[in-house]
């Protein structure tokens, strides 16, 4: 079962993460907003537009991870080619099984999560002739603060999230 799900072959767990997500993305965006939040405004875009250094006529493959606030951004002056949906999800992270939560506070529905052991997402782009050539571990600056006291912008040594840069190495 599980390199199934890890393999994106089960089409009515994808269907249904699809229908869900689908039911929940109008709130989604209006609780971020056009402009996101904290987390993209000092973390997400930042990191990104650095390791990506985008010039006029490259090619960048969004792989939806939120909702294309980025590619939307960036998209002016270019076209799109299309757009192609997959989602699989699990919660434990060596254990590629499904699993549903909530990923803000006030969603109405819960979603699966796509979980997967570090090693498992960077060997399958090493497997297919990319390397990452940079990384980063970005944390809110100090003028941050949130006033949960669990906040993330209130924790300025440990990272949110990771970043990498993967490039295909010629062969």
């Amino acid at each position: 079962m599980t390199e199934k799900i890890v393999g994106l072959d089960n089409p009515e767990l994808n269907q249904e993460t699809n229908d869900i997500w689908d039911r929940i993305a109008g709130p989604w965006d209006e609780d971020f907003g056009p402009d996101g939040n904290q987390h993209n405004a000092y973390i997400t875009d930042p990191v990104t537009d650095r390791l990506l250094d985008l010039k006029q006529g490259e090619t960048v493959l969004d792989i939806a991870c939120g909702a294309g606030r980025y590619a939307r951004r960036n998209i002016e002056g270019d076209h799109s080619t299309g757009t192609s949906r997959h989602t699989i999800t699990s919660w434990d992270y060596l254990d590629a099984t499904p699993d549903m939560g909530l990923s803000v506070r006030n969603q109405a529905e819960k979603q699966y999560f796509s979980e997967r052991p570090i090693g498992m997402l960077l060997n399958a782009c090493f497997e297919h002739g990319l390397v990452i050539d940079r990384l980063e571990e970005p944390v809110f600056p100090d003028e941050v603060e949130n006033p949960r006291p669990t906040g993330w912008a209130n924790f300025k040594l440990i990272p949110f999230s990771m970043a990498c840069r993967l490039r295909r190495i010629a062969v």
